[in-house]
């Protein structure tokens, strides 16, 4: 099992990390926040817990804050969080191993990573922002919902 964690900020940015060129798969592109393994017998919010902390140096209690998705995929399932808490940048600790860069994007930022191949090519990249503005699981029909 694996975790995600996707962190916003309060003007609606991601915090993306460039995985280090040491990385198996995908080194040197770009990644949601923090993600990993979810230890043996740890429930998952712990496992979301220790991955922001271990690459990022950010500590953030997620006892009551459910995955917002489930994904399957080739080697079990990935709980994804989605966060918005303002951070300092300064204050990150990042992981050398793992993490070689942040940054905050906006969606426009984001999209264009993506569109350069310079993202981790995630099925779901096109639908990310939408998944963070959307407060429910339903499509809404009757209002159009516009990001700044």
């Amino acid at each position: 099992m694996v975790v995600t964690v996707l962190l916003f900020n309060h003007q609606n940015e991601l915090l993306i990390q460039q995985r280090s060129s040491n990385k198996n798969s995908f080194p040197n592109l770009w990644d949601f926040s923090a993600s990993g393994q979810v230890l043996a017998d740890e429930p998952v919010f712990k496992g979301a817990e220790r991955e922001l902390h271990e690459e990022l140096g950010i500590s953030i209690n997620l006892a009551d804050t459910p995955s917002r998705f489930v994904c399957s995929f080739e080697e079990g399932w990935d709980h994804y969080f989605f966060i918005q808490q303002d951070i300092d940048m300064s204050q990150l600790k990042l992981q050398k191993e793992e993490v070689q860069h942040v940054a905050f994007v906006t969606q426009s930022e984001f999209n264009q990573l993506v569109e350069s191949g310079d993202f981790i090519p995630y099925l779901f990249n096109p639908m990310i922002f939408d998944l963070f503005y959307q407060t429910s699981e339903h499509k809404k029909t009757l209002k159009m919902i516009t990001h700044p």
